[in-house]
């Protein structure tokens, strides 16, 4: 890719990631972003430094779009639905791609500034469930295959980086525990369910609000 190549691209992901992107009501905005990723991933394809940056902005663009506030559904819907079934594809790459936005996805919905409070909200909200579901879903997949493992695990922890500081309520991070052994695997709840309590007892373990975060989170769902 070239120079000129590389700042049209660059262009074209800050086009998608503004209101071009979040206010289109084709939702066309999440598939350039993942292509404009996926093409920049294809070797040999130019400066690889360059190449990574492009990568990591359209990764961002894409998660960005899901905090547009309340009455950005349809945008959330068409992120989280790309996301799920590329974690479903045959090729381990697209399975990658999807787990490594998960966490992007998570920090912009977990902020503390007011458009992202509003997007939460709205995904919590009964007209959002289908899509809170996939996502949910999507982090049980993603901590339950080798693919998405670590970046399972960092989605988990922004949740408990934003309970700790406040950002966002327990009760959100029990709809989202409750939502991922809805959404496990058939055969593969239990192991979730242990999966997420080794996680979380070693988390609960650090001196800061982050550890007091995993410490109430496990006490509401692994002691009896």
């Amino acid at each position: 890719m070239r120079r000129s190549g590389v700042k049209r691209v660059r262009a074209s992901i800050a086009a998608y990631a503004g209101p071009l992107g979040v206010w289109d009501l084709g939702c066309s905005a999440p598939a350039q972003l993942w292509r404009i990723a996926d093409d920049a991933n294809e070797p040999p394809n130019g400066d690889a430094g360059e190449l990574r940056a492009v990568i990591r902005g359209a990764d961002d663009a894409l998660a960005a779009l899901v905090a547009g506030g309340s009455s950005t559904s349809q945008v959330r819907e068409a992120v989280i639905g790309l996301l799920s079934a590329q974690a479903d594809s045959q090729h381990v790459d697209d399975r990658i791609h999807a787990f490594r936005v998960l966490p992007k996805l998570l920090r912009r919905i977990t902020r503390r500034d007011d458009l992202a409070r509003a997007s939460l909200s709205a995904l919590l909200a009964d007209s959002e469930r289908a899509s809170f579901q996939m996502l949910t879903s999507l982090l049980a997949h993603a901590l339950d295959t080798p693919a998405g493992a670590e970046h399972g695990r960092a989605t988990v922890i922004i949740l408990l980086d934003a309970l700790g500081a406040g950002w966002i309520d327990q009760d959100v991070v029990h709809e989202f525990v409750r939502g991922m052994k809805v959404g496990a695997r058939p055969g593969r709840r239990a192991a979730l369910g242990q999966q997420l309590e080794r996680f979380l007892s070693v988390e609960r373990r650090r001196d800061n609000d982050k550890g007091r975060a995993a410490a109430a989170v496990y006490t509401a769902f692994f002691v009896k």
